[in-house]
């Protein structure tokens, strides 16, 4: 997996597009390769503290835990399965149209 730092970079970069929606929900669009990835508010939560240069999974897993009642051992769990699914969706190349 790349460092959390690069996905951040990525995540603000022409080619992809993150939006929160009314119920705190989002989604991240990859706009060349016409994909999505929808998100629910923990995950938007992360994503944002991301893009804000948050970069450190035990500060994601603080505000995570300072957001929800959630133990520190979930949000970690929780933060890092949602790095490694960024990850996915960031670097793997889209399939042709």
């Amino acid at each position: 997996m790349r460092p959390i730092e690069e996905l951040a970079d990525l995540l603000c970069s022409d080619r992809y597009s993150h939006q929160t929606l009314a119920d705190g929900s989002g989604v991240v669009l990859d706009m060349s390769g016409l994909r999505v990835l929808s998100l629910n508010r923990t995950g938007m939560l992360v994503l944002d503290s991301m893009a804000s240069g948050i970069t450190q999974i035990d500060q994601l897993t603080k505000r995570l835990t300072e957001s929800y009642d959630v133990d520190g051992e979930t949000a970690t769990r929780d933060v890092e399965e949602l790095l490694q699914e960024l990850d996915r969706l960031l670097t793997t190349p889209s399939r042709p149209r």
